[in-house]
Parts: C-alpha cells; sequence; structure tokens
C-alpha cells in the first residue's frame, strides 16, 4: 500500500511538472494552460459576459478571465462561487442569463459534462465559445471513476471526454476539438464536423483512436484557428 501512494504520487508529480514552451497569446508570450487559452478566446472574441462551472477558489482561474460580468457556480459551500448550487440548477433557475464564454470544468464524469454542454448551448449568445478542461487523459490512472484514493487528491480527468465525444458524435452543427495541453482544453463553438463514428465506452476506445476521436490539435493549430 505503501509503495502504490508512492507511485502515484510520483504520477501526478510528473502530470503537473511537464516542461510546456511558451507560445505568443492575444495577451501575450505565456506557457499554454487552461487559463492562458480562455484569457486569449475571452480577448480574441471581446467577450463581456463569463460563466465558470467548477470554481472552488477565484485565484485559481475565474480572477484572470478578461471578462466584464462573471458568474462563477459550484456547489460546494465552501467555493468562492456567486452562485453555490449544481450547475443543473443553476441553468434551471437562471434560463434568462446568456454568455459569450463559458468554461465547464464541474463534475468530471461522462453523464454531467454532457449536460453542462447541452445547457451551455442552450445558455451560449451567437459567436460564443464554450471550453472544457480536462478532456484528454494520459493515462487510465487520470481517466479512474474515483476522484480521491487514500484521501488523497490526485489529477482526475474521469470520463469527461465521453462527454464530450457524445456531442462530436451526434451534432454535425458544431466545431469541436480539443488542444493537447493541460490535461486536454476542449473548445466547442458554431461550426461544421463530421460525426464521430467509433466506440468511445472505456478507456481503451480513447487509447486506440485519440486523435480522430477528439480532433486532437496542438496549441500552433489553436492559435491559427482563434
Amino acid at each position: 500500500m505503501q509503495l502504490k501512494k508512492v507511485i502515484l504520487k510520483l504520477l501526478n508529480i510528473r502530470n503537473i511538472l511537464r516542461r510546456r514552451k511558451r507560445f505568443r497569446f492575444k495577451q501575450g508570450w505565456e506557457k499554454p494552460s487552461r487559463t492562458v487559452l480562455l484569457r486569449h478566446v475571452a480577448i480574441a472574441t471581446q467577450a463581456k459576459n463569463y460563466l465558470e462551472i467548477g470554481v472552488r477558489k477565484t485565484s485559481d482561474n475565474f480572477d484572470h478571465i478578461p471578462v466584464a460580468n462573471k458568474v462563477g457556480v459550484d456547489p460546494n459551500p465552501e467555493a468562492q462561487a456567486t452562485h453555490k448550487m449544481t450547475s443543473d440548477e443553476f441553468f434551471k433557475n437562471h434560463s434568462d442569463m446568456k454568455f459569450d464564454l463559458i468554461f465547464i470544468d464541474g463534475l468530471h464524469t461522462a453523464d454531467q459534462v454532457a449536460k453542462d454542454i447541452e445547457h451551455s448551448l442552450a445558455a451560449l449568445n451567437d459567436g460564443g465559445y464554450i471550453l472544457l478542461h480536462d478532456l484528454n487523459p494520459p493515462t487510465s490512472f487520470e481517466a479512474r471513476d474515483e476522484y480521491l484514493l487514500d484521501d488523497i487528491e490526485y489529477a482526475w480527468c474521469g470520463s469527461s471526454w465521453r462527454g464530450f465525444v457524445k456531442f462530436r458524435s451526434e451534432c454535425d452543427g458544431l466545431d469541436m476539438f480539443v488542444v493537447d495541453t493541460d490535461y486536454g482544453c476542449g473548445v466547442i463553438r458554431e461550426g461544421r464536423q463530421i460525426p464521430y463514428t467509433g466506440r468511445y465506452e472505456t478507456y481503451d476506445d480513447l487509447e486506440a483512436d485519440r486523435v480522430r476521436m477528439l480532433n486532437l490539435i496542438s496549441v500552433d493549430d489553436f492559435l491559427r484557428k482563434v
């Protein structure tokens, strides 16, 4: 058991400390991350209204997004969110609110991510963007079902990727891709795509067809697209 803990900690440290080069984003030269991509999109689209699902501490991401009107949703009573409720409750009770930029980083299960995407699409202004985190788990460990192991927090993508691929499979009126950085940063916007037709039930399915399934692109390609 002790050896298992050591191995899991080393895996977590490896993933956190992976070296990344700097790229020229709208806000300047930075190492790519979910926050950096969000800032880039916010500036590129001149977003006025921002929604973040899954906040915890606002200093982690929320405070760094340069948008005038920002809303944060998280059911944890200790989270620094403007709305302390589930995303399902928020969308049900605030159906009149619309956003130019939405970030989904809540519960990392396929079903919940699919719900969050569906609700976010309904709340998105024309020309708006949805970004998601943790869509490209590098190993089956990050794609595990359980968040905590022995009461320790490790990098966790869960089955978020399956919720994303559901829309890759069913919706041809969207442009969807995943940027290969920071455990996979997904992007959804209006456009056209050829629906994915493969199987996407297990991590082995993801491993067998990762690039095509996620429409996985590089940071350079992201900068050319957005």
